[in-house]
């Protein structure tokens, strides 16, 4: 399939996938958030991850207030994503998020505020990523600008855990996707936490 035919069913299945996120009541998506959650601190990634990289949600994306909380309380290290410019992104060190500030390039989202420490040189043990859509092979389908494509692309082949977490209705049995395209390693919703790439099945249900 060429490159023009992947970018149009992408865009079909963003507008699909973000009208049916978008329907997601605030009272469901709290209660979906708490299920992750749980289910993100049973897994031994997690558990054992000393670096954590998080977002801050936008829009009808899933809460990570809870996330962010957890990786700040249990003694581990939060970094955010920072856009610096129309094509990079860093992951920036934040101790509390009273610390973050609406975004340079976008200012619908927040980021770490002013000068601050970015991801160790060891990269981060696990990254939470935000997606509209995913697959059960991994494939992530995001916003359409490259910004994780091209940050996660620098993890390959370091210990980092790829971790998406979204709704349990965003996900589908295939994702369009280009060779470029960065792939997870773990798909966590409020009713399945599902391992990629022949990862061993793990219990991680939440109780």
């Amino acid at each position: 399939m060429n490159s023009e035919r992947v970018r149009e069913e992408k865009g079909r299945l963003r507008r699909l996938l973000l009208e049916r996120r978008d329907a997601t009541s605030a009272e469901y998506a709290d209660i979906a958030a708490g299920r992750i959650l749980r289910r993100l601190l049973s897994c031994r990634e997690f558990s054992e991850a000393i670096a954590v990289g998080a977002y801050h949600p936008i829009g009808s994306e899933v809460p990570t207030h809870g996330i962010m909380s957890e990786v700040i309380s249990g003694g581990k290290e939060l970094y955010l994503p920072r856009v610096t410019d129309d094509a990079a992104m860093e992951f920036c060190r934040v101790r509390d998020v009273s610390e973050l500030e609406r975004g340079r390039v976008y200012s619908q989202i927040m980021e770490p505020a002013g000068p601050c420490a970015e991801a160790p040189p060891r990269g981060l043990d696990m990254v939470i990523v935000p997606s509209i859509a995913a697959s059960a092979d991994g494939c992530r389908l995001g916003y359409g600008r490259g910004y994780y494509d091209r940050y996660l692309e620098r993890c390959r082949g370091a210990a980092t855990t790829i971790c998406t977490i979204l709704f349990e209705k965003q996900v589908t049995k295939r994702v369009p996707a280009d060779p470029h395209d960065a792939r997870v390693d773990m798909i966590i919703t409020e009713k399945k936490t599902r391992y990629v790439d022949g990862r061993r099945e793990r219990a991680a249900r939440a109780r």
